[in-house]
């Protein structure tokens, strides 16, 4: 939280946001000084009324250098024999906050609205860095009930399913596609959903 201490006199001890500081000085005994804590926006700099703190999960460009692996799947090599290394660009995310007076907050929301306007509702968690899989909080029900209508539909029109294949857990992307294609109901969260 950004906050700004300003020094008062002692007749200023009991306006709100004061604060005594007493301090033990060698030789002349405890000094007490007055101190007023007022909250600051990070933007302006400036000690304002309402504020806010605003939390943000901020896109980041980086970069890391990685081994390039050959059309054999194995590391490619360097004359040298070191391996052969490129940098990759990725964008990771950094939960951020920060304290916002009403002015410097209605200038974030106007930046911002062109990008909220044509966003849509996360269903899950987005990951903050680390590894690139989605966290989940848990199982999609929508993607559940469409496996189960899948399995259901493939057990009716595809002889012997049920007797050749495991029935239970995930569904392979063949069975997947033929289901979307003979129905016309594309997986949850594909492009076609």
């Amino acid at each position: 939280m950004a906050t700004k201490a300003t020094p008062v006199t002692e007749a200023q001890k009991d306006e709100a946001g004061v604060q005594a500081i007493e301090t033990q000085i060698p030789g002349v005994g405890p000094v007490t000084t007055y101190f007023k804590i007022e909250k600051v926006d990070d933007v302006t700099g400036k000690p304002e009324a309402g504020i806010e703190t605003v939390r943000l999960l901020i896109p980041v460009e980086d970069e890391e250098v990685v081994d390039v692996i050959g059309e054999d799947g194995e590391p490619e090599k360097n004359a040298d024999g070191s391996a052969k290394t490129e940098t990759e660009k990725f964008i990771r995310y950094e939960t951020r906050e920060l304290d916002l007076g009403p002015a410097s907050l209605t200038k974030l929301v106007k930046a911002l609205k062109p990008f909220a306007d044509a966003s849509r509702e996360a269903k899950a968690p987005v990951s903050t860095g680390g590894s690139t899989a989605a966290k989940s909080s848990g199982p999609n029900p929508e993607l559940s009930a469409w496996n189960r209508e899948a399995k259901k539909w493939l057990e009716e029109n595809r002889p012997g399913y049920g007797i050749k294949h495991n029935t239970k857990g995930r569904l392979k992307a063949e069975y997947e596609e033929e289901f979307a294609k003979a129905t016309g109901k594309p997986k949850p969260g594909t492009l076609g959903s």
